[in-house]
């Protein structure tokens, strides 16, 4: 299911998503580890803790097909790793499978994002490469950001320890 959408009401919130396909029963709807179903395209949700996600499978008599997932809370970034290659810091992680997304990576000394300083911003979650010289331990940060400014919840961390370089050139006169 794709187009799933959320909008609160008076009773509660209401879910949408695409029309059921014929050839199913109906629509399975989890929210927040919970399954409820829906014989239409539409579910009133009268829950009262927040909601940070809502996944939607059609299904028929054989069971449930794909997954569609609505975020509404960005999800922390996984599989974050960096790599240092002589002056050069690689960073690598794992995609979050939300449309219009940002990565934004920040250092630090403490684990701190508010105090942290930005290295860099970037839309893909290729191979970036940054140069740090600086001697010393810490954390590198990254968190996603959608379009609109939203950051996931926690960021992920990397801490490092950049020792000096002993093999640059020097030239004495």
């Amino acid at each position: 299911p794709t187009d799933i959408a959320i909008a609160p009401n008076s009773e509660g919130s209401l879910i949408t998503f695409l029309d059921i396909p014929s050839n199913c029963i109906g629509a399975n709807i989890y929210i927040g580890g919970h399954q409820y179903q829906s014989l239409s395209n539409v579910y009133l949700y009268t829950g009262t803790s927040d909601v940070e996600k809502i996944e939607v499978a059609y299904y028929d008599q054989f069971g449930e097909g794909e997954h569609g997932v609505l975020w509404l809370i960005l999800p922390d970034v996984q599989g974050f790793l960096v790599e240092r290659n002589g002056p050069e810091l690689d960073f690598y992680w794992e995609p979050v499978n939300v449309y219009g997304i940002s990565y934004i990576v920040k250092v630090g000394e403490t684990l701190d994002w508010d105090k942290a300083v930005t290295l860099f911003t970037t839309k893909t979650n290729d191979k970036n490469r940054y140069i740090y010289p600086n001697v010393g331990e810490y954390y590198l940060m990254v968190k996603a950001m959608d379009e609109h400014g939203n950051f996931s919840k926690n960021a992920t961390f990397y801490l490092i320890g950049n020792d000096e370089d002993i093999h640059r050139n020097v030239i004495l006169e």
